[in-house]
């Protein structure tokens, strides 16, 4: 810690010691620690460590996962441009490009002073007052040419915040159109009061009797999922405002937060009440971090009416209370289980499902996650009756909805409309004129076109969080879809291969096409991707992002056909080639279509019966292709089928591990879907595919991706023909590479006298992460970044990778699939053209192996 001056040392003492020094506040902690120099120096990163008692790999970990944290200096000023849709029709590249000639910058560069840095973030919220920025985590919108100069002039005379113009940093309701919700007005506490004489099942029977669904885009009944956590085993549960409203084009929760906060906080209780919790959080997205102040002072008086702590409002044994956890920039936090992992001071990864976080959640506990309009239309319900609530709307969607307005109309902000309402009344309303398209939802929703401005905002027609942006007929619907592309390669939490790979690959062929050397091949080439991106993704993040391009190719195909200049194609990289030399020295003749495998598979760590299988008398099955396969409750797909010796190919799985489901080379179609074996419970009587003409296409799909994201083209094999990826390429005959690699170079370290650690060859299946962890307990690899920047880091406080006893039992080099751990003493011991292979294929010797 020497790197620190002495009174920020005391300065992070204080930190930790605020935050008791609990993991679990690990993000609160990095958020806070950087509030000292604006930046996160490794010195604090290890001191954070120590004082957590944690390894140092996880803390880098999660601070490379966010966008708000930032482990090199970024500048006493840090100004993000909100980079949405809308701020781009408003002129926030000009404004931009105008602000970096007046700092004498360039964009996404720190001032070589240290002053400024200026670059873009995601969407801010602001988009009814755009063009919009952050500086310093301070909202400032409608800006201008005039606001630029100004701005500029305050950073150059190093002016503190607090005293620019108060103007500058007003944020405006705009509320337009209020109905039940935004025209309430009620005390604190009355709602509560209402429920409590209620009881808690009679309270839950009004809110059954609602029907109101969740505000945040997915529409699952709130009542079912309160009384799911209400009836799971456990005492200690927990209430959590979902307010990472990270969604471009929505801003509704802001504006709730900002003025309607009483009726938010008030909802959490109703939901408490009836769910019988005792701890609360809201989770606050980065973006929105200026509201905390005011947030924290209705609290504050909450608690001081009774109405918060302690046996609330009189009633014995009512015990709830909320705190506030910041965000700091990852859209996919928005999905419930990847909030609850930042909420334990994680990397926001969602997490496999089952089981839900209704029954563990938190911290292990039943957790109810439900989104800010969701938890303050309750309100409405305690005071009025379910009845009442439903008796307004569809029969399918009862209540009304908040909508948030922006682009090319006259009046943008908030609307609040029953459900059913008619998509061009609400255009009529907000002053929108030649229509040409509106995406609404966000950018994982649905772009409609003008010939379907008759259908309504419901869930069983146009289902919405709250986004409603309007393009008129000046605007490019191609320049649309391809903004909101580079916003999900941008947010993907690079978990899972579609994702990671897919969101990239797609953003560069709709780089291609607007840079004009687009061809018609690459159009049936974002279809495929779009198709693969829908079927195998890890979570909604994945599966909703093709949506923007899908929707256009299908309603303004023109737009994308006028940039082609080619209707020729050729691959970039022809793999069969590159290898044949390969091939005939190392005695490995199979030609594409073959199945000649690799070598062993890699050794299980704990010994035991194979791919799960435990002993217990079977007697429920399943069919996989038709055959019966007999399982245990509790085994997934993928064991109960290799346990009965059906292979199904997966690179992420190991029978030592819980279920991992990132490589998804385990998709298997059950039920009508497509899911991951690997993740996924086994069920009485289900019909599984796993050999189908559909099902082999998408891993082929899957195995193109991985070998396009690293250097997997090697002319011999260092893993000595123990490469699983190799095998499955193989198998699966994947031997020219559809696409050209692009991906980020990444680090190669040689210096350890007996390991080479290539991260090129990485594809995340994170099993050098989990063994080193739950095996060796050293915790030697972590991941950091996100999307194709994620990338493994070796621990900076265990020393050299080769003196841990991971390292020195082979332990780290067999557990790896593809070859990045390789121990120089094996992995070269036999020169090339003398190495032997046995020709089996890869899935009769993981069967016969018993092995992953």
């Amino acid at each position: 810690m020497s790197a620190l001056p002495s009174d920020e040392f005391a300065a992070l003492d204080g930190i930790l010691q605020r935050h008791r020094h609990d993991p679990t506040r690990l993000l609160q902690i990095l958020i806070d620690a950087q509030d000292i120099a604006g930046w996160l120096p490794a010195p604090v990163l290890t001191r954070i460590a120590a004082g957590l008692d944690i390894p140092r790999a996880r803390v880098e970990g999660v601070a490379g996962f966010y966008s708000f944290l930032y482990t090199r200096p970024v500048g006493r000023y840090r100004v993000l441009f909100s980079d949405n849709i809308t701020d781009r029709m408003l002129g926030n590249a000009e404004l931009l490009d105008a602000l970096c000639r007046k700092l004498w910058i360039e964009p996404g560069k720190m001032s070589e002073d240290g002053l400024v840095s200026v670059t873009t973030t995601s969407c801010t919220g602001l988009c009814d007052q755009g063009p919009a920025m952050l500086v310093n985590g301070q909202a400032i919108g409608q800006l201008n040419h005039r606001r630029i100069n100004e701005i500029a002039e305050m950073i150059r005379q190093q002016r503190p915040l607090e005293l620019w113009p108060a103007e500058f940093f007003q944020v405006d309701d705009n509320i337009r159109l209020k109905g039940a919700l935004l025209g309430l007005e009620m005390a604190p506490g009355e709602a509560l009061k209402a429920a409590i004489a209620r009881g808690p099942e009679g309270w839950l029977a009004e809110m059954q009797a609602s029907n109101l669904r969740g505000r945040g885009g997915a529409g699952f009944a709130t009542a079912v999922k309160w009384a799911s956590a209400r009836n799971a085993p456990g005492e200690l549960k927990v209430i959590v405002c979902n307010a990472d409203e990270g969604e471009p084009g929505t801003f509704k929760d802001r504006v709730l937060l900002n003025r309607y906060a009483d009726l938010v906080f008030e909802g959490m209780s109703l939901a408490a009440w009836a769910v019988g919790a005792g701890e609360g959080f809201v989770y606050l997205r980065g973006e929105y971090r200026y509201l905390r102040p005011q947030l924290e002072a209705v609290l504050a008086r909450r608690r001081e009416a009774g109405l918060l702590g302690k046996n609330i409002l009189g009633q014995p044994g009512f015990d709830f209370d909320i705190q506030i956890h910041l965000g700091a920039g990852a859209y996919v936090c928005g999905e419930e289980s990847a909030l609850i992992e930042s909420l334990e001071g994680k990397r926001g990864t969602p997490r496999i499902r089952p089981p839900f976080p209704v029954i563990k959640g938190y911290l292990g506990r039943p957790t109810v996650v439900n989104n800010v309009e969701t938890l303050a239309k309750t309100c409405l319900i305690a005071l009025h009756g379910g009845a009442d609530f439903a008796a307004t709307g569809t029969a399918q969607s009862a209540g009304t909805k908040l909508i948030s307005i922006s682009g090319d109309c006259a009046l943008p902000g908030i609307y609040e409309y029953p459900f059913g309402a008619q998509i061009s009344r609400i255009l009529e309303d907000c002053g929108a004129s030649d229509t040409q398209a509106i995406q609404v939802g966000g950018a994982s929703g649905i772009c409609l076109a003008s010939y379907e401005f008759q259908r309504r905002i419901a869930y069983e027609d146009v289902p919405t969080a709250g986004a409603f942006m309007i393009f008129d007929g000046t605007r490019d619907l191609f320049e649309v879809a391809r903004a909101f592309i580079h916003f999900f390669a941008h947010e993907s939490c690079g978990f899972c291969t579609p994702c990671r790979v897919g969101t990239s690959l797609l953003k560069g062929f709709m780089d291609k096409l607007a840079d004009g050397h687009g061809a018609k091949a690459d159009l049936n080439d974002i279809d495929w991707i779009d198709r693969l991106l829908k079927n195998a993704s890890h979570c909604g993040l994945g599966s909703a992002s093709p949506n923007p391009v899908i929707d256009t190719l299908q309603k303004f195909r023109p737009a994308y056909e006028r940039r082609l200049v080619s209707l020729d194609f050729e691959p970039a990289f022809d793999l069969d080639a590159a290898l044949a030399e390969a091939r005939q020295l190392t005695a490995r003749t199979s030609t594409p279509g073959g199945t000649k495998g690799a070598g062993p598979p890699r050794a299980c760590f704990r010994g035991g019966t194979a791919c799960g299988a435990k002993g217990a008398q079977m007697t429920k099955q399943f069919l996989l292709d038709g055959l019966p396969v007999p399982f245990e409750d509790g085994q997934t797909v993928l064991e109960a089928a290799r346990a009965a010796g059906h292979y199904i190919p997966s690179l992420c799985w190991h029978q030592d591990f819980p279920p991992h489901g990132s490589c998804k080379l385990c998709v298997v179609k059950a039920a009508g879907r497509h899911v991951s074996a690997c993740a996924t419970p086994a069920k009485e009587g289900w019909e599984v595919e796993s050999n189908t003409p559909e099902i082999n296409g998408e891993r082929r799909g899957l195995l193109q991706m991985l070998l396009v994201e690293g250097n997997h083209f090697c002319p011999s094999c260092e893993k000595s023909g123990d490469c699983e990826l190799q095998a499955l390429g193989y198998e699966y005959e994947v031997l020219t590479p559809r696409f050209r690699h692009f991906f980020p170079e990444r680090p190669v370290d040689a210096s350890h006298p007996d390991v080479l650690l290539d991260f090129n060859r990485c594809i995340f299946c994170e099993l050098c992460v989990r063994a080193s962890r739950d095996i060796d307990g050293k915790s030697v690899f972590a991941l950091t970044g996100r999307g194709i920047d994620k990338h493994l880091v070796v621990n900076a406080e265990s020393g050299r990778l080769a003196d841990t006893d991971f390292a020195k039992t082979d332990r780290a080099a067999n557990i790896c699939p593809v070859g990045v751990i390789l121990h120089k003493r094996v992995g070269f011991a036999v020169p090339i053209g003398e190495r032997t292979f046995d020709l089996a294929t890869i899935s009769e010797k993981t069967l016969k192996e018993g092995s992953s």
